[in-house]
């Protein structure tokens, strides 16, 4: 489902009453990795901050089931990987 409505243009950068984007919503929901996977795929801020200034990361670091912590955490060294390059 949400496949299907970020490809018909859903935005997943849209912020909710306490500006959170979708991304640490679902990072708190257990079940949803393929969520997650999505919305980094689709473009999604893993470092927006929602109005306590929270990520999905730290979020997901509350959560007693790393899994989305682990998701979150590889992408984003992957980005830096990306942006970086490899020093050796």
């Amino acid at each position: 489902m949400l496949q299907a409505l970020l490809q018909r243009g859903a935005d997943a950068e849209v912020q909710n009453k306490k500006k959170y984007t979708p991304l640490p919503v679902v990072a708190t929901s257990a079940g949803q990795l393929g969520c997650i996977e999505e919305l980094l795929r689709c473009g999604a801020n893993p470092m927006a901050r929602g109005t306590n200034n929270a990520t999905a990361l730290l979020l997901a670091a509350s959560q007693p089931n790393a899994h989305s912590l682990r998701i979150l955490t590889l992408y984003l060294v992957s980005l830096h990987f990306v942006v970086r390059g490899s020093s050796c």
